[in-house]
This record gives C-alpha cells, structure tokens and sequence, in this order.
C-alpha cells in the first residue's frame, strides 16, 4: 500500500486534530492520527493494519488507481 499518500496528508493536519481517533480497529481499539504516523513510518503490522482502514474508508487515496 501507498504510505505516500498518509506522509502527503499528515503534516497538512493541526495539531489538535493529531490527537483524535482517525480509525477504529477489528478489535476496537481507536486509533489516533499521531499513533498512525508512528505505527506507518516503523512500517509495522500495525501500520498496514492502519493504512489499509485509510484507504478502504477513503480518507486516502492511491494517486495510481484510474478515477
């Protein structure tokens, strides 16, 4: 999965937004923005868990999927 597309969105979030759930896990655990950083850029199980949730809810797009 694209992890560009997470790096592009992050920095352009204020701080304050970087502390809420973005994701909710299978198991129900919420994720948050800075946790998602953290768990993409260790490029972690948890991370792909992460960036996949992303692009199936849409908050992401792969810039080289056919629009």
């Amino acid at each position: 999965m694209n992890r560009d597309a997470f790096f592009r969105l992050y920095p352009n979030l204020p701080i304050a937004v970087r502390k809420e759930a973005v994701v909710v896990l299978d198991d129900g655990r919420p994720i948050s923005w800075d946790v998602a950083f953290q768990e993409i850029s260790a490029e972690s199980a948890l991370g792909d868990q992460i960036l996949k949730k992303l692009f199936e809810m849409g908050i992401l797009k792969d810039e080289n999927e056919p629009k």
